[in-house]
C-alpha cells in the first residue's frame, strides 16, 4: 500500500520504544484517517503492531477530539497504559479494583477481600445507602474531582481526550450507566472477541436464591412471555420493600448484603420485562437457575457497544468479514483492509498430518482410535523432547486422557479448571523441557522463543451444537460453527510464534481437518494462516532453522 510520508514515531512525540515505522503501519493509519466510511476493519497478524497503529490514528485524526482504546482484557489495558501514560492516557476499570478509602484497612477485610488484599470501592458504603463523604453526589454537583479512588479516576475519564479501559466496564457503564461521554472514535482492539463479550455482558442469570429475595419462587415455564409477566408481577413489591429498607441504612454486614442483593435482584427482573419474546431464549437448569441469552447480539451492540461513535477501527489477528456481520455490520459498508504476516511461512508451519488409518478426533471415537491419535501425538513429541510445547486438547476429560496414557507424561503439565493460571506460570518459570497440556490457553497467552517451538492441535474446535441456543442459531446461521472453530483454531496455533525471527511449528492430528473442515472453514480464516497450512502423510522431522 503507497502512504503519505510520515515522521518517524519519536519525532512525533510517541515514546521512544516505538523507534520506527513497521511494515505497513503508515498504509493502515494513512487508510484509516482518510477513510470517509464509518467502519474500518484492520486483520493485522502478530507483529504487525497494532497498539501502536491504533493509538496513532486516534492521536493523530483530522477531527478527533477524544477517543476510547477497548481491549479484551485488563493485562492488555494496562500495556496500553504503560506504553502510552507520557501521552495523558487515562485507565479505568471497574469498581473492584480501586481500593474504597471510606472503609477501614481491617474492617470487612475477611467477608470482602475477595483474594484482593483490601475491601474494594465495589463493597463500599455508598453501596448500601450510607452517605460517604468521598462519593461525588457529596460534591458540587461534579464540579470537583471526588476523592474516592474509583469516582476520581472515573471524573479523569471523562474529561480526558484519550481513555483505554476494557471491554467489560464499557458495556457496563453504558449498560448500567450513563457512559463515559462522548467520543468521536473507538478503537476496539481484539475485535474478534467483542461479540463474545457483549454476550456475556448481555447474558444474566435468575437464581431460586434471587427469588426468595422477591419473596416467589422460579417461574416453571420455557416460555420467555410467562418469565416477563411473572418479573412484572414481583418488580414493583420488591421495590417497594427496598424504600423502606433504605429508610433505615443498614447497621451490620448481614443487612448491607441483604440489601444489596435485593437491589441486583431488582435490577434482574428490570431487565426480564424489558427483553423482546422473540429475540432471546431461556435455558434452565430445573428449579435453581434461568439463564437469559438473547439470540442474535448485532441487535444490541449499537447501543452498548458503538454508541452513535462516528468512527469506529475494528483490529484483529483473525478478523474477518463474519467478524463484522456478527456485530451487525455490513462489510460492503466497512474500510477493510488485511495485511501480510511479517514472520516468514517457514517458521510457522503449520501442518496438517494424515497418516493411515485416519483418525478423527470426536465423542465417538473407538479405543482403538483414540490409542492411535495418542502414538500420533507421543511419534511427534519423542524426537522433541528437548524442547517445550503447548498441546491444545479441546475438553478436560481429552486432557486427562493423553496425560495418562502417553509415553511422554513425565514432561506434561496438566490443570484442573481454575487453575490455568498456575500451570501457566509454572510452566514460564520452569528450567528445561516441558509441555502445557490444556484445553483453556488457545488465547491470551505469549510463549516466546523457547518457550514453545511446537504445538499440537489435538482436536479441531468446532463447538458443541446440542444446545437449545445454539441449534437456533445455527439454524439461522449454518456458518456460524465453521467460523468459530476456524477463529479459535488459528488463535492456538498462534501461541507459539510471537517474533520475525521466533519459530514454532504446529501440528494437527486430526484428520478432521483435512478431511472436509478445511476446505469447508478456510474462507473464515485470515490469509496468513491460509498460506502456512501444509499436509504431509508422514510424521515431519522437527524443523531445523538456521
Amino acid at each position: 500500500m503507497k502512504a503519505v510520508p510520515l515522521p518517524s514515531p519519536e519525532e512525533l512525540g510517541f515514546p521512544s520504544k516505538f523507534r520506527a515505522w513497521r511494515d505497513d503501519q503508515i498504509a493502515a493509519i494513512d487508510r484509516s484517517i482518510g477513510s470517509s466510511r464509518r467502519w474500518v476493519a484492520a486483520t493485522a497478524p502478530t507483529g504487525f503492531g497494532k497498539t501502536l497503529y491504533g493509538v496513532a490514528s486516534g492521536l493523530l485524526h483530522p477531527g478527533v477530539n477524544r477517543f476510547a482504546y477497548l481491549t479484551a482484557d485488563k493485562n492488555l489495558q494496562k500495556q496500553i497504559y504503560d506504553d502510552f501514560e507520557t501521552m495523558g492516557v487515562v485507565d479505568v476499570r471497574g469498581q473492584n479494583n480501586y481500593p474504597c478509602i471510606a472503609v477501614d484497612p481491617g474492617e470487612r477485610l475477611a467477608r470482602f477481600r475477595r483474594h484482593r488484599g483490601y475491601v474494594g470501592c465495589d463493597d463500599g458504603p455508598c453501596h448500601v445507602g450510607v452517605s460517604c463523604q468521598y462519593a461525588p453526589d457529596s460534591r458540587d454537583r461534579g464540579q470537583i474531582r471526588p476523592d474516592c479512588k474509583y469516582y476520581g479516576r472515573d471524573w479523569d475519564a471523562r474529561r480526558a481526550s484519550f481513555i483505554s479501559t476494557n471491554d467489560a466496564f464499557w458495556l457496563s457503564q453504558r449498560g448500567y450507566g450513563q457512559g463515559l461521554g462522548e467520543f468521536d472514535l473507538l478503537i476496539c482492539d481484539e475485535a474478534h472477541a467483542i461479540a463474545d463479550q457483549l454476550e456475556s455482558f448481555l447474558t444474566f442469570e435468575i437464581t431460586a436464591e434471587d427469588a426468595q429475595y422477591a419473596k416467589t419462587i422460579l417461574v416453571d415455564s420455557d416460555e420467555i412471555q410467562n418469565w416477563r409477566d411473572w418479573a412484572n408481577h414481583h418488580k414493583a413489591k420488591l421495590a417497594s420493600r427496598i424504600e423502606q429498607r433504605e429508610q433505615m441504612p443498614p447497621q451490620d454486614l448481614d443487612g448491607a448484603h441483604d440489601l444489596r442483593r435485593m437491589k441486583t435482584t431488582l435490577g434482574k427482573l428490570e431487565r426480564l420485562v424489558e427483553i423482546d419474546p422473540l429475540d432471546w431464549i431461556v435455558e434452565r437448569e430445573g428449579s435453581k437457575r434461568a439463564k437469559f441469552t438473547p439470540i442474535k447480539v448485532s441487535k444490541y451492540a449499537e447501543e452498548f457497544l458503538f454508541q452513535g461513535i462516528k468512527k469506529v477501527i475494528l483490529m484483529s489477528a483473525t478478523l474477518t468479514r463474519k467478524t463484522l456481520q456478527l456485530l451487525g455490520i455490513d462489510p460492503s459498508q466497512a474500510e477493510i483492509m488485511e495485511f501480510k504476516s511479517s514472520f516468514p511461512v517457514a517458521r510457522r508451519p503449520v501442518i496438517a498430518i494424515e497418516t493411515t488409518p485416519p483418525v478423527r478426533v470426536n465423542a465417538r471415537m473407538h479405543d482403538t482410535d483414540k490409542l492411535l491419535w495418542m502414538r500420533r501425538i507421543d511419534r511427534l513429541i519423542e524426537p522433541r523432547r528437548h524442547l517445550k510445547a503447548f498441546i491444545s486438547t479441546v475438553s478436560y476429560a481429552r486432557m486427562q486422557e493423553l496425560f495418562k496414557c502417553s509415553e511422554h507424561k513425565d514432561l506434561m503439565i496438566i490443570h484442573e479448571s481454575g487453575d490455568a493460571k498456575w500451570a501457566l506460570e509454572h510452566f514460564v518459570n520452569f528450567q528445561g523441557p516441558q509441555i502445557l497440556v490444556s484445553p483453556a490457553m488457545d488465547t491470551g497467552i505469549d510463549l516466546l522463543y523457547d518457550l514453545c517451538r511446537y504445538i499440537i492441535i489435538g482436536k479441531v474446535p468446532i463447538p458443541d451444537t446440542r444446545g437449545a441456543l445454539m441449534q437456533i442459531r445455527v439454524k439461522q446461521d449454518p456458518e456460524l460453527p465453521y467460523y468459530l472453530a476456524m477463529q479459535k483454531l488459528v488463535q492456538a496455533t498462534g501461541r507459539g510464534m510471537r517474533a520475525p525471527d521466533d519459530w514454532c511449528e504446529t501440528f494437527i492430528v486430526d484428520d478432521t481437518f483435512g478431511d472436509w473442515f478445511f476446505a469447508r472453514a478456510k474462507k473464515h480464516a485470515p490469509r496468513y494462516f491460509v498460506d502456512a497450512v501444509e499436509f504431509s502423510d508422514v510424521l515431519p522431522e522437527p524443523l531445523k532453522v538456521a
